[in-house]
């Protein structure tokens, strides 16, 4: 329908395989790749999955397929993976996760979130059990909420650059309408913030 539509289409948030039109975005999978490679480079290596379990979830998906394929490329166990149900995964829905992964996988010494409100959720469910964050699991979420920063301690998180992303995509409309048909697509480089919810 958008492609018969005969108006600029843009599509964001991601990196689309066979984009409709222009696209300003990210990977998913890389930029998870990206937390699991620090995770791993400073020493955690039973590192577990929260989210991107559910159908539709496509972004939460790619996420979760980062994880395994980097934790396997590592040699490490990627099996490590709960479940948490439909998007968006609330902060409730991220501390219920928290706890059946404590309860299953008790020696985990890093678990790494499809967001930070799921993140946010972990890591109320580790005070609630009186688990220090993080000197005996590390917590990591996914895209640099404003609750990460102030909670205690700090989350480390995937920075994906909302505001940059939202500047690009309107000034590319602007050129769209404008006629300016040879604009470039866009693909942004997420951040990794280290916190105190990790080393």
């Amino acid at each position: 329908m958008l492609e018969n539509a005969y108006i600029p289409v843009i599509e964001t948030w991601d990196v689309p395989a066979e984009p409709i039109g222009h696209y300003v975005g990210f990977s998913n999978a890389e930029a998870i790749r990206g937390l699991v490679d620090h995770f791993v480079s400073v020493g955690y290596k039973r590192i577990a999955f929260i989210g991107g379990d559910a159908g539709g979830d496509i972004r939460g998906s790619d996420r979760r397929s980062g994880f395994i394929s980097a934790m396997i490329a590592h040699g490490l166990d990627s099996s490590r993976l709960v479940a948490a149900g439909p998007p968006p995964i609330s902060m409730r829905e991220g501390a219920v996760a928290m706890a059946a992964l404590l309860q299953d996988h008790p020696d985990t010494d890093a678990v790494i979130c499809v967001s930070d409100l799921s993140a946010f959720g972990a890591l109320t469910e580790c005070q609630r059990q009186k688990i220090a964050v993080p000197e005996q699991i590390a917590i990591g979420g996914f895209g640099n909420y404003e609750i990460g920063s102030i909670a205690v301690p700090a989350l480390t998180t995937i920075d994906v650059r909302a505001h940059e992303i939202g500047e690009i995509a309107a000034a590319l409309i602007l050129d769209l309408l404008d006629g300016k048909e040879n604009v470039a697509q866009r693909a942004i480089e997420p951040t990794l913030i280290i916190r105190g919810s990790s080393r």
